[in-house]
């Protein structure tokens, strides 16, 4: 099989792999009682080491792999609380990753696809996490997970709350933890010691380079 022949068939799936990710979806939520009621959505992106003058989607960007030197594409994917993908889509590289969302979340309501049901709780990292989104998510009948973009959350007397420690999955990592509950919204305040040390030895590495 040449490589022309396997670019063409990839062009093929790609034309329909809505229908084909709709279809993996039904099939694998019905083998595995899948509950979907978590969809976390991200982003990433990978470069083309060529010029790629001619295509509609390789743009400059910022790389996550730190190749701002060659064009860009992005690529944004859904995934369930299990890890099981639920739809993906290709963007430009030089995609404005919160400005994303939206066009997700129509395109889910238009198409009424059955993922994008009101019994669901969206997750999402900082860099999605824009006042506009947020609102975007409560207007749409969602629920929401998110990092906060804030660097400082005045009116918030963290000192007044009581501590919680929580054990994670893997048996050794302790997460501190304090909530505070608002009208709305409730923000946890998260603290990892295992984190902090890994910030102290970049921070000392980064020094030491520079010393």
């Amino acid at each position: 099989i040449y490589d022309s022949a396997l670019h063409r068939v990839a062009v093929m799936l790609y034309k329909n792999h809505q229908k084909i990710e709709q279809e993996f979806n039904k099939n694998t939520k019905e083998i595995f009682s899948l509950g979907e009621t978590i969809l976390l959505y991200d982003l990433t992106n990978t470069y083309f080491e060529s010029s790629k003058k001619k295509s509609l989607i390789a743009k400059y960007g910022k790389s996550k792999e730190r190749r701002n030197d060659c064009p860009l594409f992005s690529l944004a994917l859904i995934v369930d609380e299990e890890g099981f993908p639920k739809e993906s889509k290709i963007w430009p590289g030089n995609v404005s990753e919160p400005e994303t969302l939206k066009d997700i979340l129509k395109q889910g309501v238009d198409s009424k696809n059955e993922l994008f049901n009101k019994n669901k709780t969206i997750v999402i990292d900082a860099g999605i996490a824009t006042e506009e989104n947020l609102n975007l998510i409560k207007e749409a009948g969602y629920k929401y997970v998110a990092l906060s973009r804030k660097k400082h959350l005045t009116g918030l007397d963290w000192e007044g709350i009581t501590e919680e420690e929580v054990l994670l999955s893997d048996e050794k990592t302790i997460l501190k933890l304090r909530q505070i509950r608002q009208e709305e919204d409730i923000f946890i305040l998260c603290h990892s010691e295992i984190k902090d040390e890994k910030d102290k030895d970049i921070l000392t590495s980064k020094m030491g380079k520079f010393e």
